[in-house]
């Protein structure tokens, strides 16, 4: 567990420096509280032993073994595969396979990289206050997927990064995007709705029409819900799950944590209409969605849910960042308190109660941590 807490202290420290940097320059120029950019590179940095972590892994979390081991598989000869949800990553790892490397941890060093950058270039663009974002991404369990999942990681940086098409209205480029992502992990078609989700405002009749839609999902038979989902996911990433949807329900405690932020944004919906602004709204419908689809969750396969809504739960690191700088900015110091005590519970419960202690294994580093 070290490891996972040194991630998360390293990550508030230096973005912590960053965002005195930020205050000190608002002092200077009052206009630069909502667009005030970080750098590239000092996301880079707050993330930076994310990314080494990930990299190094050689077993401990998930399916890391599975792509250490499909990857000392494939063949020296470079080919083409089949074409399929996956088609992108298969073509990538024949090509450094035979052209560039063939050493398992370069192979996971390049998946790790592939999802950093996005995700750093996403939040260098967006988030408004850096310490908030990449807390959130930590102590909400989002970096586990670095860990395990590295194929749909990357599907979910990629229409993370994106996001830049749908705030200048390039629609048909936010779509090629998804697709592309899509060649890595099927399930990154999902990302499509958000081409909907950018252009509505939070709380509308829509909003209210998707509640009452998840409220109807959950009030059907647990057979003919499960039926449905599975129907839904048949020739999928996730039809392996379809067997198993009237078990393993998602942890009521997370959804509940992932319910926080559509129940803020209900309760200060009029503020957030008066700012209208385009990607606070959005991050919110993000968020909707994210606690509606965990609420589901609890009655069917819960890591279903969790893949699937990772692609809008990543938004909930930019919207605490809005919520804090451009909602309520007065009384930010105690909700920010009130913030980390809670993310902070939740990652102790967590990493320590759920998991029972998140493993982490480096035969390169010499680290061998089983719980």
């Amino acid at each position: 567990m070290i490891v996972y807490w040194s991630i998360f202290l390293w990550a508030f420290a230096a973005s912590s420096y960053m965002n005195l940097k930020r205050e000190k320059a608002i002092e200077r120029n009052a206009n630069l509280k909502t667009t005030y950019k970080y750098s590239f590179l000092a996301v880079i940095i707050a993330l930076l032993p994310l990314w080494f972590f990930a990299g190094f892994r050689t077993y401990g979390v998930g399916d890391t073994l599975a792509y250490i081991e499909t990857f000392k598989k494939t063949s020296l000869e470079f080919r083409i595969p089949k074409y399929s949800s996956s088609f992108l990553f298969d073509l990538l790892r024949s090509f450094v396979k035979s052209h560039i490397s063939n050493s398992a941890i370069f192979w996971l060093f390049l998946l790790d990289t592939l999802a950093f950058i996005p995700i750093c270039a996403t939040l260098s663009t967006y988030s408004i206050d850096i310490q908030i974002s990449v807390s959130f991404f930590i102590l909400s369990g989002c970096f586990e997927y670095f860990f395990n999942g590295a194929r749909q990681m990357i599907a979910i940086a990629i229409c993370f990064y994106a996001t830049k098409f749908l705030e200048k209205n390039k629609i048909f480029r936010y779509i090629l995007f998804v697709f592309i992502a899509s060649l890595f992990h099927g399930s990154a078609v999902v990302a499509f709705a958000c081409i909907i989700l950018y252009k509505i405002k939070p709380w509308s009749r829509i909003t209210w029409l998707m509640v009452f839609i998840t409220i109807a999902f959950v009030l059907l038979p647990k057979s003919v819900l499960a039926k449905i989902i599975s129907d839904a996911v048949e020739n999928t990433d996730y039809s392996i799950y379809s067997t198993h949807l009237r078990t393993n329900g998602l942890n009521p405690i997370r959804a509940i944590t992932l319910l926080i932020p559509p129940v803020i944004s209900f309760v200060l919906r009029e503020k957030i209409r008066e700012k209208n602004n385009l990607m606070l709204n959005f991050t919110v419908n993000a968020s909707i969605i994210t606690g509606l689809m965990y609420t589901l969750g609890i009655f069917i396969n819960g890591l279903l849910v969790a893949r699937v809504t990772m692609y809008f739960m990543i938004y909930n690191s930019l919207f605490y960042a809005y919520l804090f700088q451009m909602i309520i900015p007065k009384e930010k110091k105690f909700y920010r308190f009130i913030f980390f005590l809670a993310y902070l519970i939740f990652f102790i419960y967590q990493m320590y109660f759920s998991y029972g202690g998140l493993p982490y294994v480096s035969d390169v580093l010499g680290i061998y941590l089983y719980k």
